[in-house]
């Protein structure tokens, strides 16, 4: 029974750490349109976002590799973690820099 219960859990878990990634990019998009007249990049901005989402997506297939060629010994608990904070962290810092020009190398 508690292992049903564990089950359930996680997969509740792991809908709410999708839909909320989900959440986060869909909500900086909305964004865009009052954001892109004030940036340096433009209606470049999207294109880059959208190619930064989709490469995004190759790390949930490494980790799967991962699982699958360690079995038992690998663990996805710290890259969870690390999505979230890593995720906390940008959103907290967009909403206050965002109106900030950051240049690097030159550019």
């Amino acid at each position: 029974m508690a292992s049903r219960w564990a089950q359930v859990t996680c997969f509740i878990l792991i809908v709410i750490m999708n839909l909320s990634s989900w959440i986060d990019i869909q909500g900086i998009m909305v964004e865009l349109p009052l954001i892109i007249p004030l940036l340096p990049e433009g209606w470049a901005l999207p294109s880059s976002m959208t190619i930064c989402a989709t490469v995004a997506g190759i790390a949930p297939i490494l980790v799967l590799i991962l699982r699958w060629y360690q079995g038992k010994r690998f663990s996805e608990i710290p890259f969870i973690y690390i999505i979230i904070i890593v995720g906390i962290i940008s959103c907290c810092v967009l909403a206050f820099f965002w109106q900030r020009t950051a240049f690097i190398f030159g550019s």
